[in-house]
């Protein structure tokens, strides 16, 4: 080949090659896996509430709100991004942003969260109390669950304590409790959008806002429990126990604003415990009698807020 011949090949290849580049863009797509708080697609001048299982172009845009996170799947490279930026930007321009804070995950375990994504979609989600005792014999069988009970029953437990039982310290305040990680949380007012005080009157309606201060993502959940062991788990699960939308990135605030939720009528002591793991566990084993079984235990991260009830 004449080095004519061979200026005029490369003049040709680098003519195509944003042709190219434009193509694969085109071709890549993003997986919502999780959003916390609110968050829109942006077309032209159309705002569509985003929610997991929605593909997204490069070029796609998505509208983030204060105190929200968007967590991504990038299925080909098998890595996940997580986007906090307040404002309306490009997945591309958020994936530059966040590419030394994507999280690399095993292919077969990005192929099992894109099915999980595709079942839960076409699934309602449902309230724990729904499905306390399903999920109280499911959880027997589970590892994970085991070893987040065992580590939740000794965080609150201690050899001095004789035989009171993980509620009845969760619900005194004279009994200190310990975390593995450094979580934190408040409810915040719907009315007002200020935080909760102490003393909240009843039937007042809240949402709760969660700090990740590790530099993990968690999966989270807040138990409310009352001075007779009455418990309600205040954020709820896909009925098939996935637990995408209890998603929380690395290092930030968000807002659980569509779970809101509304204190008794009449006068009580209320304790709200956080709870939040590395791993996704079926949060609703806090909903039956606490005890330690066997062997094994895993890190959990433990915030508790108390409030009174005029």
């Amino acid at each position: 080949m004449t080095s004519k011949m061979m200026k005029q090949l490369l003049v040709v290849l680098l003519l195509l090659a944003p042709i190219f580049d434009i193509s694969a863009a085109a071709t890549k797509e993003y997986i919502v896996y999780s959003v916390a708080g609110k968050a829109f697609l942006v077309e032209g001048r159309q705002e569509t509430e985003l929610h997991a299982n929605v593909r997204l172009k490069p070029n796609s845009m998505i509208k983030i709100e204060n105190e929200s996170a968007v967590t991504v799947l990038d299925e080909k490279n098998s890595k996940m991004f997580s986007f906090t930026k307040k404002g309306t930007n490009s997945v591309k321009s958020l994936v530059d942003l966040a590419t030394n804070k994507g999280k690399n995950l095993p292919k077969l375990y990005v192929e099992y969260l894109v099915k999980e994504l595709a079942n839960s979609s076409k699934k309602k989600m449902v309230h724990p109390d729904s499905y306390m005792q399903v999920s109280a014999t499911v959880f027997r069988s589970e590892s994970n669950e085991k070893q987040f009970v065992n580590e939740v029953f000794d965080l609150f437990t201690k050899k001095d304590q004789g035989t009171l039982s993980a509620e009845s310290m969760m619900v005194d305040k004279q009994i200190l409790m310990s975390t593995d990680m450094d979580v934190h949380f408040e409810l915040v007012s719907c009315a007002t959008g200020n935080v909760v005080t102490k003393e909240v009157a009843g039937n007042s309606a809240c949402y709760v806002r969660v700090r990740n201060r590790t530099m993990s993502p968690l999966y989270v959940n807040v138990l409310n429990i009352d001075r007779s062991g009455n418990k309600y788990l205040v954020l709820p699960m896909y009925e098939d126990l996935t637990c995408s939308n209890l998603f929380v990135p690395a290092d930030c605030t968000v807002s659980f604003t569509n779970e809101p939720f509304i204190f008794p009528e009449g006068q009580s002591d209320e304790t709200f415990v956080l709870f939040a793991s590395e791993e996704p566990v079926n949060f609703s084993v806090l909903m039956s009698p606490l005890k330690r079984e066997g062997e094994g235990k895993m890190k959990v991260g433990v915030f508790r807020q108390f409030y009174q009830v005029k």
